[in-house]
């Protein structure tokens, strides 16, 4: 990889000192056989790890992560979810009851407000 980066004449300085800027700029100058050679993804970042990351962290299967969605809708989204729950707009455009759907929110709300013991 290293005489890759030589080849193409990319300033590995350069890449550390603006992260973001460097790093997105040696991706776009890395020829497409270190990304994906025989077609298997992210092989310069493989490389690159193999050196300083236990291969136990890099071979394994993809996983995926919760989004804080409740936490959210009872903190900085909380308005919009009161809007959109908003009993009369429910009546008007949704073909549901708007007292069972209240008695949920209610519930949702008092779980992720109240601390647990």
């Amino acid at each position: 990889m290293a005489a890759a980066l030589q080849h193409r004449g990319a300033d590995a300085a350069g890449v550390w000192a603006e992260p973001r800027a460097g790093m997105a700029s040696l991706a776009w100058q890395l020829p497409i056989s270190l990304k994906m050679p025989d077609g298997a993804d992210k092989s310069a970042l493989s490389q690159l790890l193999d050196c300083n990351v236990p291969r136990s962290l890099i071979d394994r299967p993809k996983a995926g992560f919760g989004l804080p969605i409740g936490s959210w809708l009872c903190g900085p989204l909380r308005f919009l979810a009161e809007d959109l729950l908003n009993p009369a707009l429910i009546r008007r455009l949704v073909w549901l009851r708007p007292e069972p759907v209240q008695r949920l929110w209610q519930a949702h709300l008092r779980v992720l407000i109240t601390p647990f013991p």
